[in-house]
């Protein structure tokens, strides 16, 4: 059996450590004979892979390390075809990925120029095809990604100018195809993220409208998929940023119920078992922000 067969079998027995150096076999015996175009993009698919699994085991440095590898072979192989959109989306992803771990290393600068890379490609490519949702969606993406980057620069005002352009194709995507979970989806990301800033700069009024439109699409996620262990949680967020912006206006009994919303999705999906370690934390912040409002009225328990 190959090295990447056994990691693979090793992935689907959910041992993805032990996957790890099997994979990383396979790709060196791969990386000493790719010749040809194909190969090279095979090898850059299993680069990325193996990257996006380093992630997965908290490893962010060979995470880092591979998904250069990845970049280093899209780069060589989309100037070898610099007219294909296929190849050209491939490098506008490696530009994403490395963007991603330079942002959670905390080197925002870095990260950003990756994202500007990855901007210019998607632009490009969006342009090319208006119609197409996947174009337009990674165009949005994009924004959404340096938007971040420019929050970690601590420029809030560029930041909101991403953030703004990612909410605006996101609408449009969601008027093309209401239906589309995943365009609603990205769009509640966009709201939140600019009711966030507003709350920031003590605009609890834009906030609130940011906060009440990201909620409304949530309720209508998590009730079309009851079932999703995620669409709870984002609903719970959801309601807890509702209840953060009440908090902010002091309008203390309206936050109360909005925290309790919040607090219910996550002690009915904790007492089915549903929560990680990391999720559970959550529990603890929602109560410590209901005895903070109870407080404000002069009601502490």
């Amino acid at each position: 059996m190959s090295f990447d067969k056994l990691g693979t079998v090793s992935l689907l027995l959910n041992y993805p450590s032990s996957a790890k150096p099997y994979f990383e076999k396979s790709l060196r015996l791969a990386d000493e004979l790719a010749e040809t175009e194909e190969e090279k993009h095979d090898l850059a698919i299993g680069y990325q892979k193996l990257a996006d699994l380093c992630l997965r085991l908290a490893d962010t440095l060979s995470a880092k390390l591979y998904y250069e590898k990845n970049l280093k072979l899209c780069e060589q192989i989309a100037a070898s075809a610099p007219q294909s959109r296929p190849i050209r989306r491939d490098l506008s992803i490696s530009y994403f990925k490395l963007g991603n771990v330079c942002l959670r290393e905390g080197s925002a600068k870095v990260a950003k120029q990756y994202f500007e890379r990855q901007r210019q490609l998607c632009e490009e490519l969006a342009a090319e095809s208006p119609a197409s949702v996947e174009a337009q969606r990674d165009l949005s993406i994009s924004y959404d990604r340096l938007g971040d980057a420019s929050l970690g620069l601590k420029d809030s005002v560029e930041a909101k100018l991403y953030f703004e352009k990612s909410m605006m194709l996101s609408k449009q995507l969601v008027v093309a195809e209401p239906q589309n979970s995943q365009s609603i989806r990205d769009l509640c990301i966009s709201l939140i993220k600019l009711g966030d800033l507003s709350l920031q700069s003590e605009d609890p009024e834009t906030a609130k409208s940011n906060y009440e439109e990201a909620m409304k699409l949530r309720e209508e996620l998590a009730s079309n998929e009851p079932q999703s262990v995620k669409e709870q949680i984002a609903l719970h967020v959801a309601y807890a940023r509702m209840g953060l912006c009440e908090q902010s206006r002091k309008q203390y009994q309206l936050a109360i119920q909005w925290y309790e919303k919040s607090l219910t999705i996550l002690e009915t999906l904790d007492s089915a078992n549903k929560l990680t370690p990391v999720e559970r934390q959550r529990v603890k912040g929602v109560e410590a922000a209901l005895n903070a409002c109870r407080a404000g009225l002069g009601n502490p328990r």
